[in-house]
């Protein structure tokens, strides 16, 4: 695992530009977004969930997970 892996709590997926988002699900019931992301360094794969407020009072939350 190479040091942005080693950082990833709290960060925003869709701005490290070390990693390559491969699929994105939506939930249309609830404001999550579900992320399949992989380390263009050292290939480790993640599931990134992104929980954000609907009227943008508040930023997203993020959660990682090294995907299996």
């Amino acid at each position: 695992m190479c040091s942005t892996c080693a950082g990833m709590r709290d960060q925003d997926a869709l701005t490290l530009k070390t990693i390559e988002v491969l699929e994105t699900n939506r939930n249309t019931c609830a404001p999550v977004t579900y992320y399949t992301c992989r380390c263009r360094t050292c290939e480790t794969r993640w599931l990134a969930i992104e929980v954000y407020d609907e009227v943008a009072d508040r930023p997203s939350e993020w959660s990682w997970t090294l995907q299996s």
